[in-house]
């Protein structure tokens, strides 16, 4: 069984978006920081992530942020009907911090953890999509929902309804999925010194309990490039260019 590994680096030719999309600010020209971030990721993961898989990094040139979303959208959806496979996706804003097994180890789609907040106007338990596993054994219904939503991106959540939408749909209940460790939201930390008790408060686990950590990005590139290169010496990771 083949296993993927996912992630997405675009270069949005769009910095100025209707603020009707919600779309979070940016700092101009943020595509270097995000070269380097992607870099520092993927090199926890390398480090870190057990068993035998292989890495793809979607790239693309696109015109809005919406597009990076149904790039994803149609990527790993042709990934998965190619052949019999399991993939992991996570944004460029996650380090992986301690070793992990995660191939094989789900049989639904999943996510993992709360976002912020934590409750929607559309879901009870409103979880994050920026770490996702696609099982091999998932319901292809759910993949081929990801191409029927493909063109109703409206607002910046939008996306992020569509995952929960996969995940609640299956019949799933909270106490089945939460697993805070697999995608530890860092949101509030800014740096390994501080806020840590907030994040720990947040996510109901210590930081160091956890494998997977999302920083979100799309609240400050520029810290999260420091953040990630003290993350790696912390961790004593090698850095590998893909």
């Amino acid at each position: 069984m083949k296993n993927y590994f996912v992630q997405t680096l675009c270069r949005v030719k769009q910095e100025n978006y209707d603020p009707g999309q919600q779309v979070p600010i940016h700092e101009q020209d943020t595509y270097p920081m995000y070269q380097e971030i992607q870099n520092l990721s993927y090199s926890t993961f390398k480090h870190f992530m057990e068993g035998d898989w292989e890495y793809v990094l979607l790239e693309e040139e696109v015109s809005h942020v919406f597009e990076v979303f149904q790039q994803n959208f149609r990527k790993i959806y042709d990934l998965w009907n190619k052949e019999p496979c399991n993939i992991l996706f996570t944004g460029l804003d996650t380090t992986m911090i301690q070793p992990t097994e995660i191939f094989g180890k789900y049989d639904k789609f999943t996510m993992f953890n709360h976002s912020d907040p934590k409750r929607s106007p559309n879901f009870e338990n409103n979880f994050n999509c920026d770490v996702r596993y696609y099982p091999a054994t998932m319901d292809k219904k759910w993949m081929d929902y990801t191409m029927e939503k493909i063109d109703t991106l409206k607002v910046w959540s939008d996306e992020q309804d569509i995952y929960n939408d996969m995940l609640w749909g299956q019949g799933v209940n909270v106490e089945e999925v939460l697993d805070p460790k697999m995608a530890y939201q860092g949101h509030m930390i800014p740096n390994l010194e501080q806020n840590i008790e907030a994040g720990n408060s947040w996510n109901g686990i210590h930081i160091n309990d956890a494998h997977i950590v999302h920083w979100h990005s799309s609240r400050g590139i520029a810290n999260r490039v420091q953040l990630f290169n003290s993350i790696c010496e912390w961790l004593e990771v090698p850095i590998h260019n893909v």
